[in-house]
C-alpha cells in the first residue's frame, strides 16, 4: 500500500541575525524548525556589514536540513521568503557581490544623511517615496559607494536586497517584492514603480534594479543544480515572499487599520496600517512602506534602542543579584520581577526619558528613596510613554489603534506588557509563537499556490493564538495624571 504524504511549505526566514527554515503543513501546524546565527562585521567603527556568500551557503545549509528532516514524511510543494530589509547587496551580472552586504545597522553614511537634512534633500525623498533617509538603508548606502568606493560602485550592475540575491540564487531570476523595494528607498510611492529621480541621486539607473512583483507571486523554480544539492527529483516553486516585519504583521492579521505591531527586541517599532499612501496624512516622523497585500501600506516609526538600553542596566545592576535567603546568585530576571512588586506606578516620581537615538536615556527628579527596582520600573514606564506618544501622532492622522500586538523579547516580561497596557490605555496582544516571518511567508505561499480561495481563510488556517492583556482602569488613570510631566521633561531636554 502506498503511503500518502502530506503537503508542506518550507519557509526561509533570513533575518539580521538568525536564519531560520520552518515547515509547515496546509492545515498551519509547524512540522518542524532549523535555525543558526547569521554573523555580523565591523571592518570600521560604525560599519556593520554581512558576507552575501556566507549567508547564501547557511540558507543553502538550512534547506538542506529541513528536507532531510522531512524525507519520506511529507512533499514539499513551495519554497517561500521572509528577508531582513534595508540591506543592499552590490553584484556583478552573475549576481556575485561585488562588495560586502551593507545592513540596515551601518552607520556610515551618517554625514551624507546629515547633509540631506540640512539641504532639505531629505525631506525632498521622504516625499517621493514615504521614508526619511537613515543612515544604513540603500539609498545612502549606494550613494555612499559612488562617493567613496568609485570602483566598487562602478564595477556593479545591479543593486539588491537580501530576497533578491536570494532569489536569483535559487532560481536565476532577478525579482524583488513591493515590501523590500519600498525598503531601499528609490520606489516612488503608491505607484509600484521606481523613481527615477531617486535613482539618479543615487548615481544609479531603475534598470539596475529588480523588477517588482506582488508578494504573493510564483517567481520562478529552484534550479536544476540546487535540486541535485538538495536531493530533489523534482523542481518546487519558489515564492516572492516579503520584508520579515510585513510578514510578521501579516501573520497576526494586521490586515486592517485599528490594529499595530510593537516590535520590541534591540531596537523598538511601532507599526500601523493604512490602506492611502498619502505622506503628507502620516506624522512627519513616521515612514510609509508597501505592505505584502495588496492596497495596504505599513506606518512605522523607530521609537529607539529600548531594548538594548534594558539589556545593558539588567547586566550593570542585576547581574550579581543574589536572594537574601540563601546567597546563592539567583537567576537576575527572577531577582527583576521579584523586587518589581514593591514598587507602584510612578515609580516614586522618578522618571526615564529614553534616547531618541541611540541606547541609554536619563533619569529624572531622582530621591533617595528610589530603589534600583524602582529605577527599573520607570525605565519601563518611560519606554511605554514613548508608545503612547506615538499612539498619540497616529491618532492624530486619523490611523487610531485601538489593539497593539507585542513582539519580541520585551513582550516576555509580563511587568513590562502590562506596564504598557495601563500606560497606552489599550490592550496589548500576545503570542507565544516566535516564528511570525516565517508564519506570514507560508500564508502568501497559500495564495501564490491558490491553495486557499481567499487571504481571510489562509489567515483563519494558520491563526495565531492571542494572549489579551487589559489595561486596570485605576493605573490608567494615574498614568493619565503623570504623562504630561513625562512630555514636559522631554520638551525641556529636547531644547
Amino acid at each position: 500500500m502506498l503511503r500518502v504524504l502530506k503537503d508542506a511549505i518550507l519557509t526561509l526566514d533570513i533575518g539580521t541575525t538568525v536564519a531560520k527554515a520552518v515547515l509547515f503543513d496546509l492545515q498551519g501546524s509547524e512540522l518542524a524548525v532549523h535555525e543558526t546565527a547569521i554573523p555580523l562585521y565591523t571592518p570600521q567603527p560604525g560599519w556593520v556589514e554581512q558576507d552575501a556568500e556566507e549567508i547564501w551557503q547557511t540558507v543553502l545549509k538550512l534547506m538542506h536540513k529541513a528536507f532531510t528532516d522531512i524525507q519520506g514524511q511529507a512533499n514539499v510543494v513551495a519554497v517561500s521568503l521572509a528577508t531582513q530589509g534595508g540591506s543592499v547587496v552590490p553584484v556583478l551580472p552573475n549576481g556575485q557581490a561585488v562588495n560586502p552586504l551593507i545592513t540596515w545597522m551601518d552607520g556610515r553614511t551618517q554625514p551624507l544623511v546629515r547633509e540631506w537634512h540640512e539641504n532639505g534633500m531629505a525631506e525632498h525623498i521622504r516625499s517621493i517615496c514615504g521614508w526619511t533617509p537613515q543612515p544604513g538603508l540603500p539609498l545612502p548606502s549606494i550613494a555612499w559607494l559612488l562617493r567613496y568606493k568609485p570602483h566598487n560602485f562602478d564595477l556593479t550592475v545591479r543593486w539588491l536586497s537580501l530576497n533578491d540575491f536570494l532569489i536569483h540564487r535559487l532560481t536565476g531570476e532577478f525579482c524583488t517584492n513591493p515590501s523590500m523595494a519600498g525598503e531601499m528607498l528609490l520606489l516612488e510611492m503608491g505607484t509600484g514603480h521606481y523613481s527615477d529621480e531617486l535613482c539618479s541621486i543615487a548615481g544609479i539607473r531603475s534598470q539596475q534594479l529588480s523588477p517588482i512583483l506582488p508578494s504573493a507571486s510564483i517567481v520562478g523554480f529552484l534550479k536544476e543544480d540546487i535540486c541535485r544539492l538538495l536531493d530533489l527529483h523534482r523542481t518546487i516553486p519558489l515564492i516572492n515572499g516579503g520584508q520579515d516585519h510585513c510578514c510578521e504583521a501579516l501573520a497576526v492579521n494586521m490586515t486592517e487599520p485599528n490594529t499595530g505591531l510593537l516590535a520590541c527586541g534591540t531596537a523598538w517599532v511601532i507599526n500601523a496600517v493604512t490602506d492611502a499612501p498619502l505622506v503628507n496624512a502620516i506624522p512627519p516622523q513616521m515612514n510609509v512602506n508597501e505592505h505584502v497585500i495588496p492596497d495596504r501600506w505599513v506606518v512605522s516609526q523607530f521609537l529607539g534602542a529600548f531594548g538594548a538600553t534594558m539589556e545593558w542596566w539588567v547586566k550593570q545592576i542585576w547581574q550579581n543579584h543574589t536572594s537574601r535567603n540563601n546567597h546563592n546568585h539567583m537567576d537576575r530576571f527572577a531577582a527583576i520581577n521579584q523586587a518589581l512588586q514593591t514598587t507602584e506606578p510612578g515609580s516614586k516620581g522618578l522618571f526615564f526619558l529614553p534616547q531618541p537615538v541611540g541606547e541609554g536615556g536619563s533619569f529624572l527628579s531622582m530621591q533617595l528613596s528610589q530603589t534600583c527596582a524602582d529605577m527599573t520600573r520607570a525605565i519601563m514606564e518611560g519606554c511605554a510613554y514613548e508608545v503612547k506618544k506615538a499612539l498619540w501622532y497616529l491618532s492624530n492622522s486619523n490611523l487610531s489603534v485601538e489593539r497593539l500586538w507585542m513582539i519580541g523579547g520585551a513582550s516576555r516580561s509580563a511587568w513590562w506588557r502590562t506596564i504598557l497596557a495601563n500606560v497606552t490605555g489599550i490592550q496589548v496582544l500576545l503570542s507565544p509563537y516566535s516564528h511570525g516571518p516565517a508564519l506570514g511567508a507560508a500564508i502568501l505561499a497559500c495564495q501564490a499556490l491558490g491553495i486557499h480561495s481567499t487571504l481571510r481563510q489562509s489567515l483563519e488556517i494558520f491563526k495565531v493564538e492571542e494572549q489579551v492583556v487589559r489595561p486596570v482602569p485605576d493605573q490608567v488613570s494615574r498614568y493619565q495624571e503623570l504623562y504630561p510631566t513625562y512630555v514636559s521633561y522631554a520638551r525641556r531636554l529636547a531644547r
